[in-house]
C-alpha cells in the first residue's frame, strides 16, 4: 500500500514535469524540481530567463499555478522560479540554444577508399524532450568501387526542407526535383 502511494506520487511528479516543460518550450526551462512542504507541494522551475517563465505581471505564474491545481488535483501548489547560475553549462539549455541556431548539419566522412565525402545532409528541426530532431535531406548511396576508388552520389529522400522558405527568400532559386520531389507547393497560389 505504501509502495503504491509512491509509485503514483513518481508518477505524478513526471507528469508535473512534462506538463511544465510543454508550456514553456522557449523559455530557456532547465528543470524542475518538486518539494513537499507542510502547505502543499513546491514547484521549482530552473531557468535562464526567468521573466519567460514569469511573464507580465506574473501572468504566467498565476496561469500555470491554476493549470497545475485544476489538472492535478493540488490543493495549494506554490511555483518558484529560480536562475541557473551558469546556464553556459547546462545540458539542456545549450542543446535547445544549438538546435535554435541551426537549421542545416552536414555529415563529411572518411570512405573506405580514404576520400572525405559528404555522406548526409540533415535538416534540424527542434527539440523533442531532451533530443534534438533531425531529418534526412539527403543520403549518401554508394554505387560501387572503380580504381581503388568509392563511386556514388548524394540521393534526396523526397523531403523538402523547412528552411527552403529561407533559401527562396534569400534570392536563391532551387528546383524543387533537387529534393526528389516535383511539386513545388510555395510557387502556387490558391
Amino acid at each position: 500500500m505504501l509502495k503504491e502511494y509512491f509509485v503514483k506520487q513518481s508518477i505524478k511528479e513526471v507528469e508535473i514535469e512534462e506538463f511544465i516543460r510543454k508550456q514553456f518550450p522557449l523559455g530557456d526551462y532547465s528543470k524542475t524540481e518538486l518539494q513537499r512542504t507542510p502547505l502543499g507541494i513546491k514547484i521549482v522551475i530552473y531557468t535562464n530567463k526567468p521573466g519567460r517563465i514569469i511573464g507580465k505581471g506574473g501572468k504566467n505564474i498565476n496561469d500555470m499555478t491554476n493549470a497545475i491545481k485544476e489538472r492535478f488535483g493540488l490543493d495549494n501548489p506554490q511555483l518558484d522560479v529560480k536562475v541557473i547560475r551558469r546556464p553556459n553549462l547546462d545540458p539542456r539549455i545549450v542543446a535547445k540554444q544549438i538546435a535554435s541556431a541551426l537549421d542545416c548539419i552536414i555529415h563529411l566522412d572518411r570512405l573506405s577508399d580514404g576520400s572525405r565525402r559528404v555522406v548526409q545532409v540533415a535538416e534540424v528541426q527542434g527539440m523533442e524532450g531532451d533530443v534534438v530532431v533531425m531529418q534526412d535531406i539527403f543520403r549518401f548511396a554508394q554505387t560501387g568501387f572503380k580504381d581503388g576508388q568509392v563511386l556514388g552520389r548524394l540521393q534526396p529522400t523526397g523531403i523538402r526542407p523547412k528552411f527552403y522558405e529561407k533559401i527562396k527568400l534569400a534570392g536563391v532559386r532551387l528546383p524543387a526535383q533537387l529534393f526528389g520531389t516535383t511539386l513545388d507547393p510555395t510557387s502556387y497560389r490558391v
